[in-house]
């Protein structure tokens, strides 16, 4: 899922997205790991605009010149800082985000990426 920068409310530029997506994507982006924002919300009850955000925050990043998630790409081990041993690239004229290991990584090691 890309979405072009937009002004409105994030939580609705997000569900306006997510109504575009076929019921396999769909589910695959609510499958996704979020960071609950500070306080909480109970994700059955009428806060599901901002589940929807906090997985697209959680997992998003830029793909040219909008943001994207990809959720394969999120299910990834990874860190966000530390020692870099990936980078991930968008590639506009393939429309694809692609990750490159720096170095061997084991199974089970965590994968801290860097945007090239």
């Amino acid at each position: 899922m890309r979405v072009k920068l937009a002004q409105g409310p994030p939580a609705a530029i997000v569900q306006s997205a997510l109504s575009k997506l076929s019921p396999d994507r769909f589910s695959s982006f609510h499958n996704l790991s979020y960071i609950e924002p500070p306080g909480g919300f109970d994700p059955d009850d009428e806060h599901a605009p901002q589940v929807a955000l906090a997985i697209f925050q959680t997992n998003a990043v830029v793909a040219g010149e909008a943001v994207g998630l990809f959720p394969r790409m999120a299910r990834l081990n990874h860190g966000c800082a530390g020692a870099f041993n990936a980078v991930y690239s968008w590639r506009e004229h393939e429309s694809v985000v692609v990750v490159y290991a720096m170095k061997p990584i084991r199974k089970g090691e965590v994968c801290h990426d860097l945007l090239l």
